[in-house]
Order: C-alpha cells, then structure tokens, then sequence
C-alpha cells in the first residue's frame, strides 16, 4: 500500500485518495492506448530513421502510414472511435510524438531494426506495430519482394523444364546486410562484417554504397521480376475464381511489385500470357496420363 506525505493540502489528498471509477469509454481507452504503446518506441525509430522525425501528420510520409496502421487496429473501434476523433490531432501528437522523447533517439533505432523485437511486438498483439518492422530501406524491402515473388514462382517453371535465376539479388541484398543501418550517434560501418560476395563492385564500402548497388540490381530485374509478377496475378485470380477464399494476398498488392505492371506492363502480360501457356501443358499432360512429381 502506498500512503499520501502529510504535507500535501487536503483538497489534494482526497483526489489522491478517491477510488478510480473509470467509465465503460474510460476502460476501454486505457486498453486501447496500451495496446498502442507496445511497438510505440520501435515504430518512432522506424519514423527518425525513414524520416529523421518521431513522427509526421502528412498522410502521404512514411512516418504517418506506419503510425496510420496502428491506429486502425486499437484507435478506430466502437468503443474509443469517438474519443479519438473528438481530439485527433491532439492525440495523435500526444501518443506518437511527445510520448516517447523521453527516450534516446539512438534506443528507439536500435529497437526498429531489431528482428527479436519486431517478433515480440507482434506476439504481444500488436501486429499493426510490427507491419513495417524490423525498419529497412526502400531498396531493401523491394528487393525483399522480389525474392519473395521469385521464390513462389520458380517451383513452377522448374515443373516444365523452366529456371529462374535471382543469385545476384540475394547476393546484392547479403552485401547490403553486412553493413549495419546507422543510427543516431554512431559513424557508418566501412568494415563489411563478413567478406562481400563475389562480384560485389570495388566501390561498396558503406551501408549506402551497398544500397545504391542494390538499386542498380533492382532496375536491371524489373522485366523478369515483372513476368513472374504477371505469371503470379494470373496463377492468384484463378484460385480465387476456383474459390480459394478472399484472404489478404500480400504478394499480389505488394507496392514494391504491384507498381511494374504500369512500369513494365509488357512484360508483365507476358507473364500473365505464361501462366496460361502452363494450364495448357499440365491439361495436356493430365490427358496423356503423365504425372510430374515435385521434388522437395
């Protein structure tokens, strides 16, 4: 039990003293700003590291969309929605800007990039937190769709006799991970923190020097990546009209793919035109009997 200092005025100390009797909007926007805080530290270095600001109201900045996603999850429901958008932008400014300066810009970095934290965050609850976690830079999450992309489909092409090669990007992408995100307060690594793969041009030596390099080798994919990207719309609407459900396809509206198809829009109904190319080999091979086994 806790006790009030004798000297503290009596109209204080009854306050101080008085039972907490929340309302029913009370309790449920004290859960709710809980909920809210669990990746508020992690998604400010996300916003300093994106931006160089805790956070920015503009809705077109990478700052406001990270903090947007949370308040969707906690903020927008029946219970707190008429809290929140009574004062919004005092709160908004309140919770996702003032609320965390007490902490060392350089922590709330560190707590971006970590992938342990973005794994506690998400267990915790607060998947809306952890959606632009462990924090990258652009190039990096392209390129992390590219190979997701890549990888889903290349089973597929292999089934035929087909290939798909993506070596350089992973190898592009490894280069780019042996050199740490800088955060506030200490210098850019020069030091790879294990050697570089082969080929890795002679002029990577910084973080930014591995992500220039990296964007060399995102622009030069953009026509296969832009193929298998319309080989995988057209392989994702048919299993939807084979009633595969509505669930959130995130390769299909990932931002990073889903701006080649006005990019590279040959290419990309080229790859729509393939995906029908294989219906019509595995219906001819399913007449003739023939079977071709996957090897996992």
């Amino acid at each position: 039990m806790w006790s009030v200092s004798p000297d503290v005025p009596e109209a204080l100390r009854t306050t101080l003293t008085a039972d907490l009797d929340l309302t029913k909007t009370e309790k449920a926007v004290m859960s709710a700003l809980k909920l809210c805080s669990v990746g508020l530290l992690a998604v400010q270095g996300y916003s300093l590291l994106m931006t160089n600001h805790h956070y920015l109201s503009d809705l077109t900045t990478q700052s406001r969309k990270a903090f947007a996603v949370i308040e969707r999850q906690f903020l927008r429901s029946q219970d707190v929605a008429a809290w929140f958008n009574a004062d919004q932008a005092i709160i908004q400014d309140t919770l996702w800007h003032k609320a965390g300066h007490p902490i060392s810009i350089s922590m709330k970095q560190a707590l971006a990039c970590s992938e342990c934290v973005t794994a506690m965050i998400a267990t915790a609850g607060a998947g809306s937190a952890a959606s632009r976690l462990s924090a990258m830079e652009t190039e990096m999450r392209a390129a992390n769709s590219y190979k997701t992309l890549l990888a889903t489909v290349k089973p597929l092409f292999e089934i035929y006799g087909g290939g798909l090669d993506y070596i350089l990007l992973e190898d592009a992408m490894d280069t780019v991970r042996n050199y740490s995100i800088m955060v506030s307060g200490a210098g850019e690594a020069t030091a790879p923190a294990m050697p570089n793969p082969p080929g890795t041009p002679s002029y990577v030596n910084l973080r930014t020097t591995a992500l220039s390099y990296l964007g060399r080798v995102l622009d030069t994919s953009k026509d296969t990546v832009s193929f298998c990207y319309g080989f995988y719309c057209a392989l994702s609407d048919q299993n939807q009209t084979l009633g595969g459900g509505a669930a959130a396809d995130t390769l299909k509206t990932s931002y990073s793919l889903s701006k080649l198809k006005t990019q590279n829009y040959a290419s990309f109904v080229s790859g729509q035109q393939a995906f029908g190319d294989y219906n019509a080999a595995r219906a001819a091979m399913i007449a003739k009997g023939e079977y071709n086994a996957p090897k996992l």
